[in-house]
This record gives C-alpha cells, structure tokens and sequence, in this order.
C-alpha cells in the first residue's frame, strides 16, 4: 500500500470542515444581498398612518395606509414615471406620498365619477422625506392650500415622512432568501460542531491502538485497500473510516452482510455491515451505487476467515431474533432479580449498623479484621507463563457486578514466578487504579489479580459477606484518599488502615445467616446468566447458517 494513502487515512476528515465552509460562505452572501437589496417589513397588513404618527412610530420601511380624499401633485419625475403628491385624508389631515401617473389617473376617474363620495386606500412604505423633495413641498404649499410654510415648521403641517405607493410588499422574496441565509449559517455551525465531536471522537478511538503496528500491517502486499469504500482489509483485520475509526479483527465477526438504504423507492446507500461476537453491529464500508465494489469487500472477507457467515435474509433475521428474545429476557430477568437481591442485602445492611453501639460493635482498621492482597502480573515474555487453568483478572474486570470468569489464565509455574496471589471464592477485590478506580466487586471463583487489585480476604468466613457490603458503601471515603499525578490511585496501606464498624460474632453469625442465601442466589443467577450468554453466542451462527433449521421452528 502507498504510504501517502496510508497517511491520509489516519489524519482527521476534512470534509464536513469544508461543507461548512461553503454552507457559511453562500449564508453571509445571501444574507448581505438580501439586506442589501431591501430591509422592508415584510407583511400583507398595513398599519394605519395617522396612528403610527400620532404614536411617534412612523418609521422608515414599515408598510401603512391611509385613506385618502384628493390628491395634488406639486413634483414630477419625468424619467421614472413617479410623481410626489399632496394628499388629504378624511379628517383633513395633510401628507406627503409618491405615486405613479397610472394611480393618479385612476385616483382622478374616482373622483371625477363620485366627487362627493370619494375614497381610496392608499398603501405603500413610509420612509424620511429628503431635503430634494422637502424644498419642492414647501415652495409649492402655498400654491396648493395659500399658507407659507418653511423648514422650521414644515412637519407641524406634512410631518417628518411621507408614504410611497410605488414600494409594494413583494420583498417577501428577500425575506426568502434571508431566511436561507440564515438556515445555511445554522447548518455550517451544526457541521462545524459535528465536525469537532467527530474529530474529537475519532481521536480518542485511534488512541486505542497501536497506531505503528497498524500501519505496518496495512502496508503489507497481501492488504487490499478500497478507496472509494474507505477499508483496508488486512491479513488480521478490518480497518474502516466509515462512521468512525474502527479496527475489528476477523475472528471477532460473526456475520457480514450488504445492506441497501432506500428512501421512496430509491436507494441511497449501499453498505456492508458486520455483527461482531460481543453483539454489536458496525458499518464497516459504504457507496452510493456500486453494488460489486461492495460484494468484492463481502468476498474478500470471507475469504479471511470462512467461519464468518456472508448474506443477509430479512426473513430469517426476525426468526433468530424472535428466538433469542426468549434467551436475552431470561438474561434481563435474572439481572433484575438480582439487582433486587442486591438492593435488599444493602439494606439489610443499613439497618444492621443502624443497631449497632459501643456494647454490641467496634471501630476496626481492616488489617485487624481482613488480610489486604496487592496482585500481580505473571512476565508476559514467559510463555510458560500463560494459558494454564489458573484464572487471573486485571483491574478493568472489577466494574462487573460479579466476577464469575476471568479473561485470562496463568499456570501454576507462572503463581509461583510472580508476586500474584490465588484469591479464594467470596473474596471482594477494589480496582486501585486505571479506569476503574474505586470500582467494588465480588469473586465467585478461585482468581488471582493483576498489582491494580487489591483482594481483601476476611479473617472469620462469616464476615466475608459483610465486609463486602462494608467496602462497598465506604468506597467513596477510600477514593478520597487516592493519591498521584496523571495516573491516580490508591494505596494499599490506606486500605489496611480504612476503618469499619465491626459487629459483635454474635451478631454476625445472625446476619449471615440471613445474608448468604441472597448471596449464593445472586451467584447462582450470575453462573445462569454466564450459561445463556454462551448459550445465545453458540446457538446465533448455527441458526444464520443453517444447522438449525429455521422452517421447522415454530416462533
């Protein structure tokens, strides 16, 4: 692969940076033009003149009316075929206002036909009178109505303004086209937003890996690179930019299949989409219309790994799904069972220390009562290390509610090799630093830990349980005790030296033996929902590929 692509593809997308751009340019043009070409009030309802004066608010580029009585013209554009008038309205009141010959011939046929009861609405646009047409008025008033008047006292007969019949409302366009201006600002602030999340997104997946060794991988001559569909298909892996950075490894996919986007019968995207092991589904490669381009990707994924199922039948889909409904509400069940169980252990706890006094319990440090267990990790250059039938854990596994398995395992050549501990069933185990720093859990199986672990093993069985509960509900006290720079954490002597109301053994011995059962309930659910779990992840790729027969199934 060309290293020049191979770049590209691990620098941010601009794309969205660049629509934004241009939705930004064309708003602030068509915005300034459709100011620039007019800023009138755009509506079909006049206001009334005389009020809007008498109020004070007759204001450049607002739309009134005023019905008029007689019209005298006193200034003629030639040029324009517009002429100023005096005008007069029913209660005798004076105005100035421009209008065309042809409104002036009509308004004289009115007249001409009913003197006595003539009227006419006269609507236009108010704006300030210029100085040009203020002069002509006041030298022509007096021929028109035989008083002189002059610039000092001129509004007191005409006001201020005059109204323009020949501007009509039809700037109803320039509303339009102001109003897409401003749609196209807000869309180029949404993509600039959308652009910063997805670059901030991005960034944060690519973190994840190990950028050198993926580039290494994509350069080899047996990937192959579909840049139109954005995916570098490798010996190993899937890396796709579609919606995203993702990196999936074959042997993580169930099923791959070419997915069609249609709106109104018409397809707007083709798609090749995979269902992963840990059921999620990504949309690894994408075009508008080459169906082959993205059966050649279908194709070439198979051929990495023909485990993987390849097809899609949305008949077929909604069987498996209406039967692994039955499997994933038996799971949902078991959760909230035991959430409930959870929740009634919790309180019985609380009303256990609610009892408790100075005659009936003490103040202990945890050391006193508990052995403190700092784990560890196993060389990871010793082959011989790994893959025994020890269970190990690491600290990201303590934010399980319960931890029934362990991602990993060591021989017993590796136990004895390294500073980890085997921690026994009933054990509660605090992630002391990373990402799940004051996270509380419980082991149900024999596990050793990695040095980010903490196992606190009680001294007495029957306070196992409440020290769990113990620990859970004074986490908070611990995590503010954490200590360090970037990489925050706890220490194990502040964990030893955490203090604990411990009740008399009398009192202990009663509340486990009210409190184990819910336990070894919660612990049974957890195994059961373990089994559905695997049972749901082996029973899917038979039932896609037909070793179940789906048409003898009845759903």
């Amino acid at each position: 692969m060309k290293r020049d692509e191979i770049k590209k593809f691990f620098k941010s997308k601009t794309k969205l940076l660049l629509y934004a751009f241009i939705a930004f340019v064309i708003a602030i043009v068509m915005i300034l033009v459709g100011d620039g070409i007019d800023n009138r009030e755009i509506t079909d309802i006049p206001k009334d003149y005389n009020e809007l004066i008498a109020k004070g608010e007759d204001k450049n580029n607002t739309y009134a009316e005023v019905t008029i009585v007689y019209a005298i013209k006193f200034a003629v554009n030639d040029d324009s075929n517009l002429d100023y008038y005096f005008v007069q309205d029913k209660d005798g009141y004076t105005f100035v206002a421009r209008i065309t010959k042809e409104t002036y011939q009509k308004l004289k046929e009115l007249a001409d036909k009913d003197p006595d009861n003539f009227e006419y609405k006269l609507k236009g646009y108010i704006y300030n009178i210029g100085e040009d047409v203020k002069n002509v008025a006041i030298n022509s008033f007096e021929d028109c109505f035989g008083t002189k008047i002059d610039k000092s006292n001129y509004e007191d007969y005409l006001g201020k303004t005059y109204l323009d019949e020949t501007v009509k409302p039809s700037s109803k366009t320039v509303g339009i086209l102001i109003g897409i201006g401003v749609g196209l600002l807000v869309l180029s602030i949404i993509l600039i937003i959308c652009y910063i999340v997805d670059t901030i997104s991005y960034k944060k997946n690519v973190r994840k890996y190990d950028v050198k060794l993926l580039k290494e991988e994509m350069q080899k001559d047996s990937t192959k690179y579909y840049k139109k569909e954005n995916i570098y298909l490798t010996d190993n892996n899937i890396i796709s930019r579609v919606n995203g950075f993702k990196v999936i490894s074959y042997d993580n996919i169930l099923w791959a299949y070419h997915n069609t986007l249609k709106t109104y019968g018409f397809t707007v995207r083709n798609s090749i989409v995979v269902y992963t092991k840990n059921h999620k589904t990504y949309e690894v490669a994408s075009n508008t219309n080459d169906s082959d381009g993205l059966l050649d990707i279908l194709n070439e994924i198979h051929n990495k790994n023909e485990n993987i199922l390849i097809g899609f039948s949305k008949e077929n889909q909604d069987k498996i799904v209406k039967i692994l409904k039955s499997i994933e509400d038996k799971i949902k069940l078991n959760n909230k069972i035991n959430n409930n169980l959870h929740e009634l252990c919790n309180n019985l706890y609380f009303k256990l220390v609610s009892q408790l006094n100075d005659t009936n319990s003490s103040v202990e440090s945890i050391k006193n009562v508990a052995k403190c267990v700092l784990g560890g990790t196993p060389s990871r250059t010793k082959k011989e290390y790994w893959n025994g039938s020890i269970n190990w854990i690491n600290s990201g596994e303590i934010n399980k509610f319960r931890i029934i398995k362990a991602s990993e395992k060591i021989t017993e050549f590796g136990l004895n090799k390294s500073s980890t501990t085997l921690l026994p069933r009933g054990t509660t185990v605090l992630a002391i630093t990373g990402a799940t720093l004051g996270q509380v859990s419980r082991l149900e199986i024999d596990s050793c830990a990695n040095q980010s672990v903490i196992g606190i093993i009680t001294n007495e069985k029957e306070l196992n349980n409440y020290m769990y509960l113990s620990i859970l509900n004074s986490i908070n006290d611990l995590v503010l005790k954490q200590t360090g720079g970037a990489q925050q954490h706890i220490n194990k002597n502040d964990v030893e030296t955490h203090e604990i109301i411990v009740p008399s053994t009398e009192l202990i011995s009663q509340f486990d033996e009210i409190i184990r059962p819910l336990f070894d309930q919660i612990s049974v659910n957890c195994f059961e929902i373990s089994k559905l779990e695997q049972l749901r992840d082996t029973l899917l790729p038979k039932l896609m590929n037909g070793e179940i027969d789906l048409d003898n199934i009845e759903i």
